[in-house]
């Protein structure tokens, strides 16, 4: 947390500091995105949504010691998250690749 707040009662990072970027406290942040903290919390995300991703991998070979590959991954360009990610998974990306074996 260092650079992010206050030193906290106990040191930098420690409970207590206050996030330097809008002036306040983990508590008040809490509070001001998930409503009260008094009642009983609930989660941010009960459910993981499903999704399906479609990928599409070729290639080819230009000789007996190298080859071609193209993937193209995410056509549809969906949104998704892994369980534990924390993070969106990428966007539609395409990828070439030149293997050579000695």
């Amino acid at each position: 947390m260092r650079g992010l707040t206050t030193p906290g009662p106990t040191g930098c990072g420690s409970a207590g500091g206050i996030l330097i970027r809008t002036g306040e406290t983990l508590a008040q942040v809490q509070t001001r995105l998930l409503g009260s903290t008094t009642a009983s919390p609930q989660p941010l995300f009960d459910h993981i949504p499903g999704y399906g991703l479609i990928n599409v991998r070729g290639g080819f070979r230009l000789g007996e010691r190298s080859d071609v590959g193209i993937d193209f991954e995410n056509i549809t360009d969906q949104n998704y998250r892994g369980l534990a990610w924390g993070i969106e998974g990428p966007g539609r990306s395409v990828s070439a690749r030149y293997r050579f074996r000695f």
